[in-house]
Formats: C-alpha cells, structure tokens, sequence
C-alpha cells in the first residue's frame, strides 16, 4: 500500500514536470481551453441571469410567485355577457388566509393587491396619457417591491398614503410631469361608469418594461373606492417564497384545502388550459377561484425565453464543438513530438498504464488550470457586459437589472460546464494517450509511430 501510494505521489510529481517543460507546448491549449470555457459561463450565466430577470419582474408585476384569483360575474351586477372581474371579496380573503395556513405551505410575503386594467387615463395641464394597468397596493406591505423598482426622481414609501400616485417614467416624460405635481386620474368603474381623483405625484420610477411602461400604482384602499370595490376588497392574492422549489406541489397542497370551503377550478399550468376554463366551461355565472402562477400570463415572453434558450443551447454546443477540435489536434501534436521520448520511458521499465497515467494527470492539471483562468475571465466579461447598455432594444427591458445585464451563477451550471470541458478534453486524449503508450518501441524510439 506504501509502495502504491509513493508510486503514485513519484507519477504525479513527475506529470507535473513534464507539464513545466512543455508550456511552450500547451500555452496553445491552455488558452483555447480557458477562453472557451470562460464564454461558455458567459453564455450560461447570463441566460440564467435573463431568466431570472424575467421572472422578478414578472413576480413583481403579478404579484407572486403563487396567485390566487376570484373571477366575479355577479357583484354589483356588471352587464350580461362580459367579461367577468377579477375580485376578491372580504369575507373570502379571510377565507384564504385561513387555508394558507392550514395547507402549511409558508410564504415569506403575502400581499393583497387591487388592480384596474384598461380605462384608465391620466391628465396634466391638458394633456392626456391612458394606462393599461392602475395598481392599487398597500404602501406598507410594499417596501420592498416599490425600492426594486429604480427611482427615476427619489420618493420614500413612508410619505405615500391614499392621495398619492406613482407613474412611470415614460409616462411622466409624456406628459411632462415631475414629483409633487397635481394630476387627474379618470377610471372606469365596475358598472361601466368614469370616476375621477385628483392624486399627488408621490415618485416616478424608471420602468420602461413591457410590464411597466402604461402602469401607474396607488393605495389599495383608494382605487377600491374608486371602482366599487369594498373598503377590504382585492382583486388578487400574491403569495412569494424564498424558493421557487416544488411550486406546483404547494398549489395542490393549498388547492386541497381551499377547495373545501369554497369553489374552485382545476389546476391550471398552461395559457392554453386556463383560457379554456375561464371562458368555456365554469364562468357562465359565478364567484370561481383559481389557483395560478405568473407563468400562465406569460405566454408570449416564454415563446421568448425558449427561443433565447435554443440560442443559447446552439451557441453553448458550438463552444464546445470548437474546445473539443482545438485539444484534439493540439494533442495530437503534442504526443507525437513526445514519441521518442514515450518510448524511452517504456525501455526504462514503465508500463503502458504509467505512461498513460502520466499523461493523463497532465490534461487534468492543465484543464483543472484552464478553468480556473476561464472563470476569472468570465468574471471580466460579465463586468464588461453589466456596464454596456441595452436600453436601445425596444422590450428588452424585462431582460435586464436597472437596464443592465445581470450574470447569475447557478451551481449546476457551472458543474456542468466543468464536467463538460473534462469529459471533452479525455474523450481528445483518448486515442493519440492510448497510441502513444502501446504502439511498438522500435517505431517509438524511430519517431515513426503509425495511428
């Protein structure tokens, strides 16, 4: 066992060596290997910082990472034959308030929102702008969302209360308006009727996203009464989590329990499925609730991600592709001005398994170099890329952090990405590693070796 194991500490030692002596040799390699590493972390990097983006701001814009939702064709009798209204009646929020806890799926933040889509339309100094969305939110439930939002001109949460709004930027520039200005807010209410506020701007934040640009946010208490809504109303129940893990089985777990107390529909994990409940099936007339998550919403911007994803898939097999022929032939190279010497080792008393085993230890010392090198460039790259600004492509804002690119490093990347450079460089090694250490010394010892 002691022999074995100073055996392998003098096979080692002597790897190392040889690595040292032919740098010249393998500065090639090493550079291919860290470059082409370093932009496969770029690439996987920052496809899952997009993504990530994506989903904060979906999170953000939907309210959750989990939503619940009461579509309402009979409150106050809206006309027959619309569209229902997403409403969320007092009595029923405590309802499920109630079942959040029993089902024990523990969410790190609730939040109870009103939102008012389309018929909406903001005036300044006669001039007009119409919003898709009007958000009503609890100021104090909000901190945080309101603060990752980006302050195009600085405003605190503790100073917003039922007679302020906060508008976009776009928005603001349209109308030329800034903090602190009097405006009129128009909405169409439940019965199909207008209804006004005059509301000070209590902040402008900088969202020119597809989820941001035509959204406006108020008090939730204030746009209920503007609508007809109950003082205690919402229109959506927003549940996030610290981790996105096992969403689906936290909806069945709620769904099981809450589906007791008060209707609800089937699961939905699809656009496609839920448009067929909400309109097809169950709403004719009714109170019905449903579980859902943002995705269902984003049908189009995840026709989006998957095109991104098969972009980057494409590029990522492409870098590797180009890794794996880059240390093929370079190895190849490099054993065959080595066959002489091979051969010399074999005389001496090596056996071919020492000899492979050297060479072997070689390409894992230097892959193992290669992508640390590659990683700390990568690091560069991402910092180069996080100060270039994108703000140029229209919608590609919901991509990006404070319209810059953000890399987010996910663990199972990056082993990914090490196992792949690895396997690629030993399945390079395998044939000229295996020639060299049995091919016959005569034609070793010539340089005339035959693969």
């Amino acid at each position: 066992m002691i022999k074995q194991t100073m055996k392998l500490h003098n096979i080692i030692h002597l790897a190392i060596e040889y690595l040292k002596r032919y740098k010249r040799r393998y500065l090639f390699l090493f550079a291919a290997l860290s470059f082409g590493f370093s932009i496969v972390t770029v690439i996987t990097s920052q496809k899952e910082g997009m993504s990530r983006n994506v989903s904060v701001s979906s999170q953000g814009h939907y309210s959750g990472d989990m939503l619940i939702i009461f579509y309402d064709r009979g409150y106050n009798g809206p006309p027959t034959g619309s569209s229902p209204i997403q409403h969320i009646k007092k009595e029923t929020i405590d309802i499920v308030k109630e079942s959040i806890k029993e089902a024990e799926i523990n969410p790190s933040v609730e939040k109870l929102r009103t939102v008012r889509f389309m018929g909406i339309t903001l005036f300044y100094n006669g001039a007009a702008a119409n919003l898709k969305y009007l958000v009503g939110m609890d100021w104090n439930n909000e901190k945080e969302y309101m603060g990752a939002l980006g302050a195009e001109e600085y405003f605190s949460t503790d100073t917003l209360d039922d007679n302020t709004i906060i508008i976009s930027s776009p928005i603001a520039k349209q109308l030329g308006i800034k903090t602190g200005d009097g405006i009129l807010v128009e909405v169409e209410n439940i019965h199909g009727q207008k209804d006004t506020a005059n509301l000070i701007v209590g902040g402008i934040v900088n969202d020119d996203s597809v989820f941001g640009y035509y959204k406006s946010y108020i008090s939730r208490t204030r746009l209920n009464k503007l609508i007809g809504f109950g003082e205690g109303d919402c229109s959506v129940i927003g549940l996030i989590f610290n981790s996105k893990y096992k969403i689906e089985e936290k909806m069945r777990q709620l769904q099981s329990v809450i589906e007791k107390k008060i209707t609800f529909m089937p699961l939905s994990y699809t656009w496609d499925s839920f448009d067929d409940i909400l309109y097809r099936e169950y709403l004719d007339e009714g109170y019905k609730g449903f579980i859902l998550t943002p995705d269902i919403f984003l049908k189009d911007v995840n026709t989006i991600l998957q095109a991104l994803n098969i972009l980057t898939y494409f590029l990522y097999l492409m870098m590797l592709l180009i890794i794996f022929v880059s240390a093929s032939v370079t190895y190849r190279l490099i054993i065959h001005e080595r066959t002489k010497e091979i051969g010399t080792m074999r005389v001496i008393g090596f056996h071919e398994s020492d000899v492979r085993l050297i060479l072997i230890i070689e390409t894992i010392v230097l892959a193992s170099l290669s992508i640390v090198t590659g990683f700390a460039l990568s690091l560069l790259f991402n910092w180069v890329l996080s100060y270039m600004s994108f703000s140029w492509m229209p919608g590609f804002s919901m991509f990006l952090k404070d319209g810059r690119l953000q890399a987010l490093f996910d663990p199972i990347d990056t082993i990914v990405n090490v196992v792949a450079i690895y396997i690629l460089l030993f399945a390079a090694i395998f044939i000229p590693v295996f020639t060299a250490s049995r091919s016959p010394l005569p034609e070793m010892l010539s340089g005339n070796i035959k693969e």
